[in-house]
């Protein structure tokens, strides 16, 4: 149920899928594991779940995450307090976008650290 997100119409009720976020952030092996502590220990377990955090791939140092439309602020917030050290890349609504911009960002940030 966390899945569908209710629309109400009149009398009909709309049901949708929630809007997710994907991120690229550059950090360490199991940054995904300590960013979802992180931002349960920011905002508690209730908005964490909403969060709904999950890697979806790694290459590297540089790791693609998902998160929830509505927690996208949250999680920003979360991988800047982490511990070791993370950086959001970018932001896109859809993996080809975020892979598609991808290599040009990760070269800058490389470059900056």
């Amino acid at each position: 149920m966390a899945r569908f997100q209710a629309c109400f119409e009149g009398n009909k009720m709309l049901r949708r899928k929630a809007k997710k976020r994907y991120l690229a952030i550059l950090g360490p092996a199991g940054a995904t594991e300590v960013l979802q502590k992180r931002h349960a220990e920011l905002f508690g377990q209730i908005k964490s779940s909403q969060a709904a955090i999950k890697e979806i791939r790694s290459e590297q140092d540089t790791r693609i995450i998902r998160c929830s439309l509505e927690c996208a602020d949250s999680v920003l917030a979360a991988i800047a307090f982490c511990n070791p050290p993370m950086v959001a890349l970018d932001m896109s609504g859809t993996i080809k976008r975020l892979k598609r911009r991808l290599p040009a960002k990760v070269n800058t940030a490389a470059g900056s650290i």
